[in-house]
């Protein structure tokens, strides 16, 4: 050996048959595993050609992938319409509960619409399924009942100064409190938007378990290990967050 290293020409020899010998190797492993169709050795070089049917077989798989994939994001946008849906649906019913309680209209449609921005920013992150799980679910509340009170805030400031929209001549009627309102608003909102979601989410997650398990068969079929370990990991995802989200509340949990 320290012939070769002290020898700059036996070392450049050396070097070439090693390279050689791992090509070899390189090439033999291909053709076993289908990967290479032809090898043509020539002055110019090794031409290698790939397999047709590897090429197919990888485009095959790739298409499934990208299928599986728009998949996802389709039960992911479900769940995030669904969650806006369950939105707008809770401010049109506590408009109608406030109006026995507030006699000014527009005072009414501004505290209903206070919820509009928390929870469509809420449905748009679509992080339901861990801000719902029992350990997690009323801390998520109340940073977004935290939201909804600063709106709820600002727009008594602007009310204090301002005349009725039914009649320009008085000024607007005092706005209920903050603690007379928000108590049952934020049960509103568990009750009617984030345990509905919930129940949407196991629904998804269970969807996403379905489809990948039949990809599973249709790579195996085309011998794609990668891609059956890829898709067996994201069963288990999901039904870590379908086992979270099924979990019974301890006491003080929801």
């Amino acid at each position: 050996m320290d012939v070769i290293i002290k020898n700059p020409e036996v070392l450049k020899i050396f070097i070439m048959c090693i390279s050689v010998v791992f090509g070899l190797i390189f090439i033999t492993i291909g053709m076993k595993m289908g990967w290479i169709g032809s090898v043509h050795i020539d002055k110019s070089g090794a031409n290698i050609k790939a397999n047709k049917k590897e090429v197919q077989r990888q485009y095959d798989a790739g298409t499934i992938k990208y299928n599986q994939d728009v998949k996802v994001r389709e039960y992911d946008d479900e769940l995030s319409d669904f969650a806006i849906e369950k939105s707008n649906k809770l401010r049109r019913t506590l408009a109608i509960e406030l109006n026995n309680k507030i006699l000014c209209m527009s005072t009414i449609r501004a505290l209903s619409g206070g919820l509009r921005f928390p929870l469509y920013d809420a449905s748009r992150k679509n992080n339901f399924k861990y801000k719902l799980r029992p350990e997690n679910i009323n801390a998520y509340i109340d940073n977004i009942m935290k939201e909804i009170i600063e709106e709820y805030k600002a727009f008594s400031i602007e009310r204090e100064l301002s005349y009725c929209g039914n009649n320009t001549e008085i000024k607007c009627p005092e706005m209920p409190s903050v603690d007379y309102l928000i108590d049952g608003v934020k049960r509103k909102i568990i009750d009617n938007w984030a345990l509905p979601i919930r129940e949407k989410n196991i629904e998804i997650c269970n969807k996403k378990i379905e489809l990948y398990k039949e990809n599973i068969s249709q790579y195996k079929l085309l011998g794609d290990e990668v891609n059956v370990k890829i898709a067996l990991d994201r069963i288990g995802s999901n039904r870590g967050h379908i086992k979270g989200l099924e979990r019974k509340p301890e006491p003080g949990e929801l």
